[in-house]
């Protein structure tokens, strides 16, 4: 029983210690992203899938993979607006590994949007950010005067302007017109 356990914990330290990468055999994956008139691209998206290790291209275009395992390993790189690239790269000891990529600008292609809807202003106006009233017909039936500054004056902000019995104007926050 006592040979059985020991013979797992061997085996399960083994097994971890295969599972951990050794960084004493890994290398720097290092290079540079243009576009096709040569300029460098930042914010690269630059990814080794499988290992699901990844950086972005900085201003100059460049970018850096640290801690790579050493052998042959895919290699992509992403911009919105251009081509996906792919490609192997061979990471070894005796050699540094610098790549430079030239992206392709691409259409970007999707299906057809169709945009319908009814326009209600009532919840335009309501969700104004300026001071809004909306006085429904019933409300304005209400409130009915004599004139439209008399009806509207008891609104915050509106206010008559009366020069007769029968004459008077709506003052909108103190502006009005004279005729």
């Amino acid at each position: 029983m006592q040979v059985n356990r020991l013979l797992c914990l061997v085996i399960a330290t083994v097994a971890a210690c295969l599972a951990i990468p050794d960084e004493s055999r890994a290398a720097t994956v290092r290079g540079t992203v243009l576009n096709e008139a040569g300029e460098p691209m930042p914010s690269v998206t630059v990814i080794l899938p499988v290992l699901e290790i990844g950086a972005f291209t900085d201003e100059g275009g460049l970018f850096r993979l640290e801690n790579v395992p050493l052998g042959r390993h895919r290699l992509e790189f992403r911009f919105l607006g251009y081509r996906t690239i792919v490609t192997n790269v061979l990471v070894s000891e005796d050699r540094p590994t610098v790549i430079e990529i030239r992206m392709e600008a691409t259409t970007l292609m999707g299906d057809e949007v169709v945009v319908t809807g009814d326009r209600n202003y009532l919840d335009e106006l309501d969700g104004s950010s300026q001071s809004v009233i909306v006085l429904h017909p019933s409300a304005l039936e209400e409130r009915r005067g004599q004139t439209l500054g008399e009806t509207l004056s008891s609104l915050p902000g509106v206010s008559a302007l009366t020069t007769g019995p029968a004459v008077s104007k709506p003052v909108l926050r103190g502006v009005h017109r004279s005729r």
